[in-house]
């Protein structure tokens, strides 16, 4: 894995703060930093959707990149997509 796709993952995850649990939030931080980034990529997009947080178009297309670069299911950035 890319050490640049890792520190962009580790910046959107800090980007949630205030809007995911701090508890989840460290949890998605631990899986990145321990070589686990599509699993905190998918505890991410998950939680984003759960708590139904509207993401920016620019938000989603670092969602979005990020996602391809890891190897990631659409599936799981995709449901995040703006609505305009």
């Amino acid at each position: 894995m890319d050490i640049k796709v890792e520190e962009e993952l580790s910046d959107l995850i800090n980007s949630f703060d205030q809007l995911i649990p701090s508890d989840q939030l460290q949890e998605m931080k631990d899986l990145n930093s321990s070589r686990e980034p599509g699993i905190a990529y998918e505890n991410l997009c998950t939680q984003i959707f759960e708590f139904d947080i509207q993401v920016s178009e620019a938000g989603f297309s670092q969602i979005r990149q990020i996602g391809l670069a890891i190897g990631i299911a659409p599936k799981y950035w995709e449901r995040l997509r703006p609505e305009f």
